[in-house]
């Protein structure tokens, strides 16, 4: 494995590397006009879905086209969150059979556990239109899907305590004030159950406290999560400004370490946000290098861990694939493909091969938690011609 050219791969985490510079936007969040919410109604809106939109491809030559969605059950609120003004989100995956009903979800993330188990219990119920291959229905996977708990009425602003608290956190971290600033978080984080808007800023103020000790892992967990709900439309969530600012940042880590699709995923909130094209031209460049690079056949390389109990993610972009400088413990794999579904012990010595037929695919790898390792994709095809 060592003898496989890292070239491509190298140039653009050396480019990526220099967007981990972008400053941090100072921001903190506004009192909301309607101050305590009357909780009694109860806002259950449909689930927000990458995959919601018809798609047609070509697959090997055989015509594709993605699972639709046709009946959803709204999730059970809990109701300790209802009497305490409590909101959030929680994000899944998982496969749609060739019945159209919902198999093996995954929670990805979340912002409370406390809504974890009403999410896995409503998509389990989701009817969908299955998808096809050549008119014949197959399994397939929604890899990533975003349900959302709100109450009536929209979060517009956080509460007058909650930004005295981020205020104090803020100065303290101005201050270089570490041990300041942790003691300000553990009091939002003690305030109790929080809005959509509160709860993106408490995100956000981890995310700035492990930066400042340096902790980058940490930081990207939190910053993702502080943008899970962001976006366009969206009551809660952080401001435009401060959303690009996370989210130009989070696609700088990705490219860091090697996780190029997600780095991709990134730049479509981005553009999303901004508008197709308004994104900074040297941003655009550098896409187009990371996209010819998933393009090619080229080896892959990404550096990744075992986040708590979570699965890694991550979307395949070659037919082989590999793990290597494991520290820690690996323990299965879930390979997610558009037309196949599977689930393997993890083998440290083996490597994967994946059918053209299988269509495009998403891995799933569990561990124990704070393993290290690296995922090796390349093309089968490469290899053979280079032996």
């Amino acid at each position: 494995m060592t003898g496989r050219n890292l070239a491509a791969v190298t140039a653009v985490l050396l480019a990526a590397s220099l967007l981990l510079a972008l400053p941090a936007e100072s921001s903190e969040p506004g009192v909301g006009k309607s101050g305590i919410k009357d909780h009694d109604s109860v806002l259950n809106q449909p689930p927000e879905s990458t995959a919601s939109l018809l798609e047609f491809r070509l697959i090997d030559g055989k015509m594709f086209k993605s699972a639709t969605p046709r009946v959803y059950k709204a999730p059970q609120y809990p109701r300790r969150m209802v009497e305490l003004g409590g909101e959030g989100w929680v994000l899944l995956s998982f496969v749609v059979t060739r019945d159209g009903t919902v198999r093996d979800p995954v929670v990805l993330d979340s912002s409370r556990r406390e809504f974890e188990r009403p999410a896995l219990d409503s998509v389990r119920s989701f009817e969908y239109e299955p998808a096809e291959v050549d008119g014949q229905p197959v399994s397939s996977i929604l890899p990533m899907f975003l349900m959302t708990f709100a109450l009536e009425p929209p979060s517009d602003g956080a509460r007058p305590e909650f930004v005295q608290r981020f205020r104090r956190l803020q100065r303290s971290l101005d201050r270089g004030d570490l041990d300041g600033a942790a003691k300000a978080l553990e009091l939002l984080d003690t305030q109790g159950a929080l809005n959509l808007y509160e709860d993106a800023y408490l995100w956000w103020a981890r995310a700035m406290l492990h930066r400042a000790h340096g902790n980058l892992r940490g930081w990207r967990e939190s910053m993702l999560r502080a943008v899970a709900y962001a976006g366009p439309g969206r009551p809660g969530g952080l401001p435009a400004e401060t959303h690009k600012t996370a989210l130009e940042l989070l696609y700088g880590d990705y490219t860091r370490t090697g996780e190029l699709a997600a780095a991709l995923g990134i730049f479509d909130q981005l553009s999303t946000l901004l508008g197709p094209g308004k994104e900074s031209p040297e941003l655009q460049a550098h896409v187009e290098t990371v996209r010819n690079t998933l393009a090619g056949d080229g080896l892959l390389q990404a550096e990744a861990y075992i986040a708590g109990d979570r699965p890694w993610p991550h979307t395949l972009w070659r037919d082989g694939f590999e793990f290597a400088d494991i520290v820690g413990r690996l323990e299965k794999l879930s390979l997610w493909c558009e037309n196949r579904a599977l689930e393997l012990e993890i083998d440290p010595e083996s490597s994967w091969q994946i059918p053209a037929s299988w269509g495009a695919c998403q891995l799933y790898v569990r561990g124990e938690p704070g393993t290290t390792f690296s995922l090796l994709e390349y093309s089968s095809a490469a290899e053979a011609a280079n032996d």
